[in-house]
């Protein structure tokens, strides 16, 4: 199972569509009921928001580097 389906979200969608989703999944998996699925859920989310993270700075750079010409 990936983040993406822990977390019920696309790869591809916002910081704020994955906080959306956690909170989501929190209403489902609270840590007294159900530490292992929170902890899963927890993982995810931390995960997610680090690719989503990493993958915009990339993406940042990448544009800085077509777009500006450094002499």
């Amino acid at each position: 199972m990936s983040i993406w389906d822990v977390l019920e979200v696309e790869a591809t969608s916002s910081a704020r569509a994955i906080k959306r989703a956690y909170a989501r999944q929190l209403t489902k998996h609270h840590p007294e009921d159900d530490p292992e699925g929170f902890q899963l859920v927890q993982a995810a989310y931390e995960r997610a928001l680090l690719i989503h993270s990493t993958w915009t700075s990339t993406a940042r750079t990448r544009l800085r580097r077509t777009f500006f010409v450094h002499t």
